[in-house]
């Protein structure tokens, strides 16, 4: 039996779902962390200390780029040597290389951030460096007032609170689901995916070996990591069940 109704029916098409991408400035779009490898090397060879890669990925691959010559502290404790002038020398001379325009990006990256601004998709870039330095990184990628910088300064840690620093202030999305952050070692990536985002790692030489359980894509080669597969997490059929 069919009842006729006084009305047609209408429906609303649902609003169009607003997505972004974040990302970590430092050491996912920029090689910071093997930079700051090449610096720390450099300086305690002059101690007659042979740091090698293990060394670096045991004191310095979890934390911040800006950060990891603090990670030397707990390696000098244990040598029960003074490193306070060399970790002084490394940061000196990472500031000088983001400022004059040398340190090296990750292309493919770069490439996938490009076609996002293009696409007009909000972004957020976190950074651990001083303002004035991540800003410069921004420029050069000509992402300057497309995208929203988040600098923690204060912070020797990736954390949840970081990540959801980038979403909140600026409006990007109205809920992290909505979001996908580019990563580069295990201590981002958990923390992006405990702040609620999809997440996509890109690991380096220091961070490959590391534990990505979790992890929607880890991306070995990123000239393998294509725009339209990054943001098809945020399809629907994507979404992790809420607990």
């Amino acid at each position: 039996m069919v009842t006729k109704t006084d009305s047609p029916r209408t429906s609303t098409p649902p609003a169009p779902m607003v997505r972004a991408l974040v990302f970590d400035l430092d050491s996912t779009v920029f090689f910071g962390r093997a930079c700051m490898f090449e610096l720390i090397r450099g300086q305690l060879k002059g101690k007659g200390i042979d740091f090698t890669a293990s060394s670096f990925e045991k004191y310095c691959a979890a934390i911040p780029v800006s950060h990891c010559a603090k990670g030397l502290e707990k390696m000098a404790s244990k040598l029960n040597l003074s490193l306070e002038a060399e970790i002084s020398a490394v940061n000196e001379q990472f500031a000088k290389l983001v400022e004059s325009g040398k340190l090296k990006a990750n292309a493919p990256v770069v490439s996938l951030l490009e076609h996002a601004a293009k696409d007009g998709v909000p972004m957020g870039a976190l950074s651990f460096l001083p303002e004035p330095q991540a800003r410069a990184l921004l420029g050069r990628l000509g992402l300057e007032g497309k995208a929203s910088l988040q600098c923690i300064t204060a912070s020797a840690r990736f954390t949840l609170s970081a990540w959801r620093a980038i979403l909140h202030p600026f409006k990007l999305v109205d809920d992290p689901d909505h979001a996908v952050a580019l990563t580069s070692c295990q201590a981002s990536a958990f923390a992006a995916i405990g702040a609620g985002m999809r997440c996509v790692t890109i690991p380096d030489e220091f961070t490959a070996h590391q534990d990505l359980t979790g992890v929607d894509l880890v991306a070995d080669d990123p000239k393998e990591l294509h725009y339209k597969t990054v943001m098809a997490l945020l399809s629907p059929c994507g979404f992790r069940p809420k607990s």
